[in-house]
């Protein structure tokens, strides 16, 4: 008897796959638990549906991480801070800062924790990378003195 998997079952199969079970081990343990429904040929044209559009939204999501990353080469991003006369930032850039200058120069949302860097303490130019899909650029963060 096929059935469609509601939730992972182990040595059985993982969820929303369409496997081929005993009709005791179906009726005994996969229904009443709420792990398994019969497979309809709905039910399984469902699953395949949400199956490409989820493989298709990947690809969309990847693409775009690739022209993303593509904008960023060789790109610099530039921040202001408070510094004193000797260099030393009152206040150091993390990654939050420059994740938010990122977003604000160049329109690309990225989260903080796909940045690789240290805290940068001093004025000058210094480097960050970022990690956009399975891409990793390095950019150009260049510190200014605020005025």
């Amino acid at each position: 008897m096929y059935v469609v998997l509601s939730q992972d079952v182990s040595q059985v199969g993982h969820k929303n796959a369409v496997v081929n079970v005993s009709q005791g081990y179906f009726m005994n343990y996969l229904q009443p638990r709420g792990l398994a429904r019969r497979a309809t040929t709905q039910l399984v044209d469902r699953y395949q549906r949400e199956q490409s559009d989820k493989k298709i939204s990947i690809l969309q999501s990847t693409q775009q991480s690739l022209q993303d990353a593509q904008k960023l080469i060789g790109a610099t991003i530039t921040l202001a801070a408070k510094a004193s006369d000797k260099g030393t930032l009152f206040r150091g850039i993390t990654e939050k800062r420059v994740a938010k200058a990122v977003e604000e120069q160049f329109g690309i949302s990225i989260d903080e924790r796909h940045l690789e860097m240290e805290h940068f303490k001093t004025l000058g130019e210094h480097e960050a990378v970022l990690k956009i899909g399975s891409e990793k650029v390095v950019v150009k963060v260049v510190v200014e003195a605020l005025k």
